[in-house]
């Protein structure tokens, strides 16, 4: 009898690993090698922000993504003027909501310098803590799904600086490796068909990916029709940040590790300029937006806003003095790359305001710096015939 129950609880394993192995194929064979989506097609977030926690964002806001896998509209085809925005978590504006984030403002802005609503679309696909690795696979992946496309904006600069401050190993030549890249790829998109090599093995299979898509439907579908308010887990994750902060030391980075930002300062150089020449190679005009962060501090309640520049493993974090000074050294390599490739560069940090007043944590806008990015983006745009370029044929695609 044991023997029995033993034959046939294997017979039951094997066939059920043979069934999966099977599905597995089938996913495989039928998934699409241009599956690159940002975000979960069709999918719904939703936060609740505090004036107390988020000072200058209030009420629920609703992240949603299009079936495009971008933040934004659905488009409709008949747009004059589309352009893409490309960059880190000061792009997504995670806890801003889909009206309130800088995207949805500009392409607001330019539907009233274009005079019709619908005249513009400006899709979405920053993800938190990208850097210009990632940015470079979206322009490579991401952008030839989305075309045609006018302008690509690619707002980028301190995640690099992040990448280079919290590793020691710091390596310029990442992307050089295939797996590495192929790593990167799967990092840029919430849904594809890479993944990184550190990822767990049941994460690598297309029946996880199938399953965890169908998870974010359902959770989608209940979420927007959603009318009880409880506690954001991201929310959450900010206020704990800036306790941490609060317990540890802040300094100056050492002699060491200041004399090897040349390198890292050239590497975020070289993956711009790759990222121009990619975008071009698309037809797409690249737009470059540098990175502003607060340096003007009022009292010791807008330092505690502070939760980002950890360093030596946690054990103290960069002083909020230094932060910004290192952030511009990225930003004049910016400016460096859009003038060797005559590129539009958005020198936001000239344009904007440096205190409080913009932010809710000292980087990250809340709704009122998003409206000023969105006003000095639209008027750079048009000063540079962006609205010339959308009315010289009745859409986009007929100009081309």
């Amino acid at each position: 009898m044991k023997r029995r129950i033993l034959l046939g609880g294997a017979l039951v394993l094997l066939t059920g690993i043979a069934c999966l192995a099977i599905l597995e194929f089938g996913l495989r064979l039928l998934r699409s090698d241009d599956r690159y989506y940002p975000y979960y097609p069709n999918s719904t977030k939703l936060s609740y922000p505090t004036e107390a926690v988020t000072p200058g964002v209030t009420g629920v806001s609703r992240f949603t993504a299009n079936s495009l896998g971008t933040r934004g509209r659905e488009p409709n085809g008949r747009e004059r003027l589309r352009i893409l925005t490309i960059g880190g978590s000061t792009t997504a504006d995670t806890v801003l909501d889909d009206t309130e984030a800088w995207a949805a403002v500009l392409e607001h802005n330019l539907d009233e310098a274009l005079g019709k609503p619908g005249s513009a679309w400006v899709a979405n696909s920053g993800i938190d803590g990208l850097n210009s690795h990632h940015h470079l696979v979206h322009a490579k992946f991401l952008v030839p799904r989305l075309l045609p496309l006018d302008y690509v904006i690619v707002h980028a600069g301190a995640n690099d600086l992040g990448l280079w401050m919290h590793h020691e190993d710091f390596d310029p030549h990442y992307l050089e490796d295939p797996d590495n890249w192929n790593g990167r790829i799967g990092e840029s998109f919430r849904w594809s068909w890479h993944t990184p090599k550190h990822w767990p093995l049941y994460k690598r299979t297309e029946l996880w990916k199938t399953l965890s898509w169908l998870k974010d439907r359902v959770e989608s579908a209940r979420k927007a029709d959603a009318d009880e308010i409880v506690q954001d887990a991201q929310l959450a994750w900010l206020e704990e940040r800036r306790r941490k902060r609060k317990e540890r030391e802040s300094r100056l980075l050492p002699q060491g590790k200041m004399a090897k930002l040349p390198e890292a300062l050239d590497s975020y150089e070289g993956m711009l300029d790759r990222i121009v020449l990619a975008l071009r190679d698309h037809g797409v005009e690249p737009v470059l937006m540098q990175q502003v962060a607060q340096s003007i501090f009022r009292n010791q309640e807008e330092r505690d806003r502070l939760w980002m520049g950890e360093i030596d493993g946690g054990d103290a974090y960069v002083s909020e003095d230094q932060y910004p000074a290192i952030l511009a050294e990225y930003n004049r390599r910016m400016a460096e790359v859009a003038a060797s490739r005559g590129v539009l560069l958005v020198e936001l940090p000239e344009r904007i305001e440096q205190d409080a007043s913009l932010f809710y944590d000292g980087l990250h806008f809340n709704e009122r710096g998003a409206r000023a990015v969105a006003r000095v983006l639209a008027d750079s745009l048009i000063a540079a015939g962006a609205l010339k370029r959308a009315r010289e044929g009745t859409d986009t695609a007929s100009s081309r």
